[in-house]
């Protein structure tokens, strides 16, 4: 679609394809946002999972 908008030349076809152009850009954003957003939630995972194994020797020899 915005390779045809591309090629038509009316006002209105011009409008169309600077629109798809920056929803295409927002949705790059969105993604790159999340996947920086789920990276940073597995590494808080991977320390709660350490602390949890650290909290459970700590137990073990307590016990």
């Amino acid at each position: 679609m915005g390779m045809l908008s591309g090629v038509l030349s009316s006002d209105r076809a011009i409008a169309v394809n600077i629109q798809i152009m920056r929803i295409f850009t927002r949705m790059r954003q969105i993604l790159a946002d999340n996947t920086d957003l789920r990276l940073e939630v597995e590494k808080i995972k991977t320390k709660v999972d350490n602390q949890d194994k650290n909290m459970e020797i700590v137990f073990r020899y307590l016990d």
